[in-house]
């Protein structure tokens, strides 16, 4: 009583016709295949069933609830007010985004962040190389100074005969050496002067008047070499000076550069994060354009809200797909024909009896004095020739 009345109220279903059901939907899922052709959007299904007629319905129905699905999912009833009232958020959502990612612009003033930072590298680049240069070049100037002071301090104290100087100031500039014309002339004139007077000494007296007056004149002379020599040295040091205060401007610029380079690397990861939002804004209303739009033409086509098609409608084949007589019939025989040979060749090899009396003398290296027939006939196969066991006693055999 409690059973009939459950089924009645729909309490409970019929576990039989429940499993039927399960069982033809799962023969239908193994049957089914559904696949995408490579690069492209076109869907293609085949479904294999005993019965072309159910199969074709069976197929054309899949496709129909399909676009309706299909339909049903793409379809927005919407007013035309709900659009605008969209497309103006959007708007100003958009108008905000660009006046922030313009501010972040204005802010550091610059148009394109990622060419002004490759433009400060290689600036950057390019001044370190300078500044290698100029602290080599203070460098080696700082060490020919002390080498000068150590020089003239020590041809300050020098004796009359010593005249010369362990220095030319010779400038290289590009590998072209440009020696001190002034320095020169009067080192040579010193240098003829002090000959002379050596010359001299071993004919005068060093009392004498001529030697006193070549001595008072080398002493002018050297007093002016020392003179020019110490405004050479002078001068380098003003251009020590000078070398020391690029220096201190090149790391100066290279500071700010790289100062800069940080303030437009946080400024591109900032526009970076407005153009992730934007491009997200842009995509998010192209969807909602597109969708509004297919519904707007939609209505206006007969209600056709969906824009995918059928190109191929199901039809009820002809003949079977599986299996193909004209396939498998030859591929049989051909299958058959190779086991045969193989067969009869595993047989001959492995069969050691001697067929004729060549092989005796061949395989044993004995003459044959003498063959006799043998009057015994082997007994023929007493099964018929294309059963079981007549193909077993014609392998034994």
């Amino acid at each position: 009583v409690i059973n009939p009345m459950k089924a009645t109220l729909g309490l409970e279903t019929d576990p039989v016709r429940d499993t039927a059901l399960d069982a033809l939907t799962q023969q239908a899922i193994d049957s089914l295949k559904i696949e995408t052709l490579p690069g492209s959007n076109v869907i293609s299904i085949i479904y294999s069933f005993d019965n072309p007629t159910q199969g074709t319905n069976f197929v054309a129905a899949l496709l129909q609830n399909y676009l309706t699905s299909r339909q049903a999912l793409q379809s927005i009833d919407l007013p035309q007010s709900f659009y605008e009232t969209k497309k103006k958020q959007y708007q100003v959502r958009l108008d905000g985004l660009e006046g922030t990612r313009l501010g972040l612009l204005e802010a550091v003033g610059s148009s394109d962040p990622k060419e002004e930072i490759t433009f400060r590298l290689n600036a950057i680049n390019t001044e370190e190389q300078a500044l290698n240069l100029y602290r080599d070049r203070l460098l080696q100037s700082q060490r020919w100074l002390d080498y000068l002071k150590t020089s003239l301090a020590a041809a300050s104290n020098s004796k009359l005969n010593d005249y010369t100087f362990p220095y030319t100031f010779t400038t290289t500039v590009d590998n072209v050496a440009f020696e001190d014309r002034e320095i020169k002339q009067m080192g040579e004139a010193l240098t003829t002067q002090v000959s002379r007077y050596m010359n001299d000494l071993a004919i005068f007296q060093p009392s004498s008047e001529p030697m006193l007056l070549t001595r008072e004149q080398i002493a002018r002379t050297r007093q002016q070499f020392l003179k020019v020599v110490s405004n050479r040295i002078q001068e380098r040091n003003t251009d020590l000076a000078i070398v020391s205060s690029v220096i201190d401007q090149k790391t100066k610029r290279i500071a700010e550069f790289k100062e800069r380079i940080h303030q437009l690397q946080e400024t591109q990861s900032k526009l970076r994060q407005m153009d992730t939002e934007i491009n997200a804004l842009h995509a998010a209303f192209s969807t909602y354009a597109q969708r509004f739009a297919e519904s707007s033409s939609a209505r206006s086509l007969d209600n056709d809200l969906s824009n995918a098609r059928v190109l191929s409608p199901p039809y009820e084949p002809t003949e079977a797909a599986f299996p193909k007589p004209m396939l498998i019939i030859p591929f049989g025989l051909f299958t058959g024909l190779l086991l045969a040979i193989a067969l009869v060749y595993v047989r001959e090899f492995f069969d050691h009896r001697f067929k004729h009396p060549a092989q005796i003398t061949h395989e044993l290296g004995l003459p044959v004095l003498l063959v006799i027939n043998d009057q015994n006939v082997e007994p023929t196969n007493p099964h018929s020739n294309w059963s079981v066991p007549g193909l077993v006693h014609w392998v034994r055999n």
